[in-house]
């Protein structure tokens, strides 16, 4: 099973849950790929823990002064 059948079987069983698709291969054709599928987001190689963060639970809260 590849990870875009993972995605669709995950969904299938919990249709809420999140999935982002982390790949190294940002070429046009597969982005273009992967956007067709049933991830929530697609982040590149190296990816940034912030912006995964974000896209999960949402813009960090400030901080009270």
């Amino acid at each position: 099973m590849n990870g875009i059948d993972a995605a669709g079987e995950i969904l299938r069983r919990c249709p809420l849950t999140k999935i982002i698709a982390l790949t190294a291969d940002l070429s046009p054709d597969n982005v273009t790929r992967i956007q067709s599928t049933p991830f929530h987001g697609l982040m590149g190689k190296p990816f940034d823990p912030e912006l995964l963060r974000t896209w999960l639970l949402g813009p960090a809260s400030t901080p009270a002064a």
